[in-house]
C-alpha cells in the first residue's frame, strides 16, 4: 500500500456539542462522528488532513516506545470497561436489554484492536515505518499478540448473546489465514466476517461504514464499534464507538 510519513504526534482537541447524557462510567464522548457518540484516550495519530495510510516513523520512536511500556495497557483496559458500559446502555436503550430481540452485534476492527502488532511497528527498518513485504511474511506467520482487554469484551459480548462482527480492512486474500490466526489467538465465534476487497478503492471509513450499513440490512442492530482509527466508526449505522489508542498509524 502506498504511505506517507507524519513527523510528529499532535493530541487532538475537540468542541463538542451538548448530546445525550451517558452513565458516569462512560462520561462525555470524545468526539462525534454522523451524529453518533465515540469514547477515546486521543492517543492517536491525527489525520493533519491525510487522503492516505500515514504512518509516524522513527522520529517518534522514543514517545511510541514510552507509551506502549507504561500507559497502553492500562489504556485498553480503561476503554474495554467503557465497551462493557456502553453496551450495557445500548442494549437497554435499543433492544429492552435483550439482544435477541434486535439482534444485537457488535462490530470489531483487527489490527490494533483485537490483534497488537506493536512488535512489528518496533522492529522495522527504519522503525514504525512500513515495508509491505515484511508485513506480509508478518500477517501469513500469524505473528501478532492480543490485545486482551478487548479479547475479554469481544468474549463477553458473545457471553451475552450478542452477534459480533469482524470488519477489516486487510484484502480478501488473507481472509483464510486472518481468521485461522484470530481462531489461534483464542477468538472466534463471529457471525460475519467482512475483508475488503482487492479492486475496492474506496477509504476505510467509506468501506467500513458500507460494510456496517449491509450488516443493518440484514437486520443486525449494531450497537458498539471497536477500533482503533475513527475510520472504523465513522459514517453511521452504529450505536456509538470505542476509539482505541493507536500512535503509529492513520487510515482515513
Amino acid at each position: 500500500m502506498s504511505a506517507a510519513v507524519i513527523t510528529g504526534l499532535v493530541m487532538l482537541t475537540t468542541t463538542l456539542p451538548a448530546h445525550a447524557q451517558y452513565p458516569s462510567a462512560l462520561g462525555t464522548p470524545t468526539t462525534y462522528s454522523a451524529g453518533k457518540p465515540l469514547w477515546g484516550t486521543l492517543q492517536n495519530v491525527p489525520g493533519m488532513g491525510a487522503t492516505e495510510f500515514t504512518y509516524v516513523g522513527p522520529t517518534m520512536g522514543s514517545t511510541i516506545e514510552a507509551y506502549y511500556a507504561s500507559q497502553h495497557i492500562g489504556d485498553l483496559k480503561a476503554m474495554a470497561k467503557k465497551a462493557r458500559v456502553l453496551l450495557r446502555q445500548q442494549l437497554d436503550e435499543r433492544c429492552g436489554g435483550d439482544a435477541k430481540a434486535c439482534k444485537a452485534m457488535v462490530a470489531f476492527d483487527i489490527d490494533e484492536t483485537l490483534f497488537n502488532n506493536y512488535t512489528y511497528w518496533a522492529n522495522e527498518s527504519p522503525p514504525f515505518s512500513l515495508d509491505d513485504t515484511n508485513w506480509t511474511t508478518y500477517v501469513e506467520n500469524c505473528e501478532a499478540s492480543v490485545n486482551g482487554p478487548i479479547r475479554a469484551f469481544y468474549r463477553l459480548a458473545k457471553d451475552k448473546g450478542v452477534k459480533v462482527a469482524v470488519i477489516t480492512g486487510r484484502p480478501v486474500t488473507q481472509t483464510a489465514i486472518t481468521q485461522d490466526c484470530l481462531r489461534e489467538k483464542g477468538i472466534n465465534g463471529w457471525t460475519d466476517f467482512t475483508a475488503k476487497p482487492v479492486d475496492d478503492t474506496a477509504s476505510a471509513s467509506v468501506f467500513k461504514a458500507q460494510a456496517r450499513k449491509a450488516l443493518e440490512q440484514k437486520g443486525y442492530t449494531i450497537l458498539v464499534s471497536v477500533g482503533d482509527q475513527i475510520s472504523d466508526m465513522a459514517g453511521g449505522h452504529l450505536g456509538g464507538g470505542i476509539w482505541l489508542p493507536n500512535p503509529i498509524y492513520f487510515i482515513p
